[in-house]
Parts: structure tokens; C-alpha cells; sequence
């Protein structure tokens, strides 16, 4: 039986073990992470902040177009005006602006008749809504103006 001689793995000392990165470089990764945990987080938040200003805006916009679809429904709208209060109007464009911080209020919504070109009446609603960031960036303002409006034919 043949017997093979032993061969050892040469021995590592310390500099084969800062070569191979263990050993001397374990802190340099807490550092790293250290420095760019606050720019991550920034953005971060600056991501959630746009992604609100996307959801409030949508939502005006469906506030809206439901309070213009209410008034584009009225039958009782007549050639001298409107026999039903604008006040409905004004409630079903509320409806969905509950669920905002702070809600929609009745001073945001404006609603105005009209004749479109096409010689037929319709109903306009405007939201105006001023919209605050969590983020107070220098140099960025801290409030966004949100505005909708929606124009609809009122059915004969």
C-alpha cells in the first residue's frame, strides 16, 4: 500500500487574513452603513411624501367628477337655474374628501353653471386644496396647491 506524504496548508497569519478582507475590516461596514442611513432615510420619506401628494390628488380629482356627475343628473335644471340648491352639489363632491387629512370643506369647492360650446348647459366644479409635505426641505416649499376641475353636460 502506497502511502502519500501529508501536505499542510501553509499557515496564515495575520496579514493573509487583511488581504482576504476579514479581520481589520469588520467596522468599516458599520461605518459605511452609519453615514448612509440618514440619506436613505431622506429619501425615504421625500418617496412617501410624493406618493401623498399622487393619492390627495387623485382624490380631488374623483371629488370632482362625482360632484360634476350629481349635477350633470339634476332634472330640475331650468333655463333661469337651478330649482335644487348647489348645496347637493357641493355635498357629493365632499363625499370621498372625508378621507383626507385635513377633509375637504365646502370653501375649497366651487361649483358654477353655464352653457358649453355646444350651446348646452353644464355644471363646472373647481377644488382648490393646499396640500402639506411632511418633508421641510430648505429651498422646497413645504405646501403644494392641488387643484381639479371638472366640467360635465347637465342631461337633458
Amino acid at each position: 500500500m502506497l502511502l502519500s506524504p501529508r501536505v499542510h496548508a501553509p499557515k496564515k497569519g495575520k496579514h493573509d487574513r487583511a488581504l482576504r478582507g476579514g479581520g481589520t475590516r469588520t467596522g468599516a461596514a458599520c461605518v459605511e452603513a452609519a453615514v448612509l442611513a440618514p440619506l436613505l432615510c431622506l429619501f425615504f420619506v421625500i418617496g412617501v411624501d410624493f406618493a401623498r401628494v399622487f393619492t390627495y390628488q387623485l382624490t380631488i380629482d374623483n371629488c370632482a367628477r362625482n360632484g360634476a356627475l350629481f349635477g350633470s343628473n339634476l332634472r330640475s335644471y331650468q333655463e333661469t337655474g337651478w330649482v335644487q340648491p348647489c348645496n347637493d352639489i357641493v355635498n357629493a363632491t365632499l363625499a370621498d374628501g372625508a378621507t383626507l387629512n385635513p377633509p375637504l370643506t365646502a370653501d375649497q369647492v366651487t361649483v358654477t353653471k353655464g352653457t358649453g360650446t355646444d350651446g348646452n348647459p353644464n355644471v363646472t366644479v373647481t377644488i382648490s386644496y393646499q396640500f402639506n409635505t411632511v418633508t421641510q426641505l430648505p429651498g422646497v416649499s413645504s405646501t403644494i396647491n392641488l387643484k381639479a376641475q371638472v366640467s360635465m353636460r347637465v342631461a337633458p
